[in-house]
């Protein structure tokens, strides 16, 4: 009778869980929908060729935020199912290079330099999993960070992995960083009112997305900041893989 009480809760737990993301997945669509509406409304309506030009492009900038937040939501409704499903023995480093090089181009963009240290350790995971994880920490650096240089790092400490990706941008205040997990967060040091394309506002997923991925794995996360104020450093702590410590 225990048992069928306890599956009775996590069934109300999971539908629970799945209205209030219905909720807020609709609440967050609305924003970016009316917004690409009303440029279209502008180009539409306007009479000159450069005010109709920008309202073209601020179309396209609200289809790629509205295609990025889609995306979001999808990978974290798919977390939200279950467990991974391709746990297997995955090097960190290879994943790295590729999601940099895929990176580069963006950061090239926002005239930010990608630097991958050397060092590399073996996980049990789910490699797209892991690499959506790394994926998240490094387009919320260039998204949001503000810096110059994203730094990503590969170690081996007390028989785990330690992935970690650092910025020398704006940082995270202490007070905050418990709340940028939360779903749809967004620090108030991110995007101070630059939304032109290269600094658009997130959707206040990605890190959130990272820490599902984490728990899902056994891991931990961690966030930390320069008590200077600049830069953010996000360690994420997963597993070795079977007798891969040395």
């Amino acid at each position: 009778m225990t048992r069928l009480n306890s599956l009775f809760a996590d069934i109300v737990r999971a539908l629970d869980n799945e209205r209030r993301f219905t909720a807020d997945a609709a609440h967050e669509l609305r924003t970016p929908l009316a917004a690409l509406k009303a440029q279209a409304q502008v180009a539409l309506a306007s009479v000159d060729a450069a005010q109709r030009q920008h309202a073209l492009n601020q179309i396209l900038v609200g289809c790629d935020r509205a295609t990025h937040l889609v995306a979001q939501l999808l990978t974290l409704a798919r977390l939200d199912a279950g467990t991974p499903q391709t746990m297997q023995d995955i090097a960190l480093r290879a994943i790295a290079e590729e999601v940099l090089a895929s990176s580069a181009g963006d950061a090239i963009e926002r005239h930010c330099e990608l630097m991958l240290h050397d060092g590399n350790a073996r996980v049990r995971g789910d490699p797209l999993l892991v690499q959506a994880l790394l994926r998240n920490l490094v387009d919320n650096a260039l998204r949001h960070g503000g810096g110059t240089q994203i730094e990503v790092s590969i170690t081996q400490r007390n028989g785990q992995a330690v992935l970690c990706v650092s910025d020398d941008g704006r940082g995270i205040a202490a007070d905050e960083r418990g709340r940028v997990l939360q779903r749809f967060y967004r620090s108030a040091s991110a995007d101070p009112g630059n939304t032109a394309l290269h600094q658009a506002p997130g959707s206040g997923l990605g890190l959130s997305i990272v820490s599902r991925i984490v728990e899902l794995h056994g891991g931990k996360l961690e966030i930390s900041s320069p008590a200077a104020g600049n830069g953010v450093s996000v360690l994420v702590h997963l597993p070795l893989a079977a007798g891969a410590a040395g």
